[in-house]
């Protein structure tokens, strides 16, 4: 049972938002790949996949529910800040076709 049922939809949304930026930051790149965009993007699949479906499926205390949640919200905002930094990046160059030189 879910007790907190706005709070697991606001994250679920913005996580789709986030997972919707890194998609369209993948999209941008013509040449190489950007592997912290494919980590952002698991990562983020994550909140989803793990954190709240896990929810529906385990029982949990309001308090355990909380603490979980939290830790959802902490990978949501560390990957919200990362790629505002990339977006940043990419906007700066003015271009819609990054190349990525080189690797790891």
């Amino acid at each position: 049972m879910i007790h907190d049922t706005q709070r697991v939809e606001t994250l679920r949304n913005r996580a789709k938002a986030e997972l919707e930026r890194v998609s369209r930051l993948q999209a941008r790149i013509s040449k190489g790949e950007l592997p912290e965009l494919t980590i952002a993007k698991n990562q983020l699949g994550d909140i989803e996949d793990f954190f709240l479906s896990q929810l529906s499926m385990e029982t949990r205390t309001p308090q355990e529910e909380a603490l979980w949640l939290n830790f959802a919200e902490r990978m949501l905002g560390i990957w919200f800040i990362r790629l505002n930094a990339i977006e940043e990046q990419f906007n700066r160059y003015g271009t819609a076709h990054i190349e990525i030189i080189g690797g790891d």
